[in-house]
Formats: structure tokens, C-alpha cells, sequence
């Protein structure tokens, strides 16, 4: 699944730029890479480049989901067509924010992606962005 699941990745982000989103239906309200969320809203939005040096960097995938109370969705991270993480979220209403952290290392440049992925591993989001030395 996870070797398939790859495959359509590949294929998707082959025709997306940094820091664009794709998106394959209205389940996702906002999405937004910033470098922390409180109140439920993110602070900042870093777009398509992240900065790092030589300190570990935590970086925060914010997504508003919309009708799709008491589903599954998921965050997979990618860097350079690896699979980092995979964050299981629950949706909780109808208007959930949601979200998920990744702390990137110096050693860790190069091009990312966020797939938001429903409970059968469909992409419903895409957000591409890329990790460049300070």
C-alpha cells in the first residue's frame, strides 16, 4: 500500500510547484506550513521555503477540514520522495483544525511535501515546499 501510495506521489507532485497547493476536492478549507499554531490558528505562514541551520527546525502543517466529521485523514511527509512521517489525525465536527509537526534536521535540504490523504489513502491535498540552508 505504501509502495503504491508512493507512486501516486510521484505522479501528483510531478506536475506541482513549491510551495503550491493541489487540491482533489473541498474537504480542505486551509492549509498552511507555518512555524507554530496556537489558539488553533497558525502563527505565520512560511510559504514555499523553509530556513534551516544549524539547529533542528520544527515546522507545522495546519489543515481545516470541512465535513468530514469523524473521519480519518492523515499527513504524510516527504522529503525527496521519502516517506518521513505519517501522522494519523481524527476529525472531530463538521469545521476541524487540525494538524501536525515535523522537526527538520541541517542535513535535511532539498524539496518536501505534505499529502493530506483520507482514511482509504486518497491525496486530497498536496502542499509543496523546499528546505534551503540559512
Amino acid at each position: 500500500m505504501k509502495r503504491m501510495l508512493f507512486i501516486i506521489a510521484l505522479v501528483v507532485s510531478a506536475n506541482a510547484f513549491a510551495g503550491e497547493l493541489s487540491r482533489n476536492d473541498n474537504a480542505i478549507d486551509r492549509a498552511v506550513l507555518t512555524s507554530a499554531v496556537e489558539n488553533r490558528e497558525p502563527v505565520d505562514n512560511l510559504d514555499s521555503t523553509v530556513m534551516v541551520g544549524d539547529e533542528p527546525v520544527e515546522i507545522t502543517f495546519f489543515t481545516q477540514v470541512l465535513n468530514q466529521a469523524d473521519a480519518k485523514v492523515s499527513h504524510l511527509w516527504f522529503r525527496q520522495n521519502q516517506l518521513m512521517a505519517e501522522v494519523p489525525l481524527a476529525i472531530g465536527s463538521p469545521n476541524w483544525r487540525t494538524y501536525s509537526t515535523k522537526t527538520i534536521l541541517s542535513d535535511w535540504l532539498g524539496r518536501w511535501r505534505v499529502l493530506v490523504v483520507d482514511g482509504d489513502q486518497n491525496i486530497i491535498l498536496e502542499y509543496e515546499f523546499n528546505v534551503e540552508p540559512k
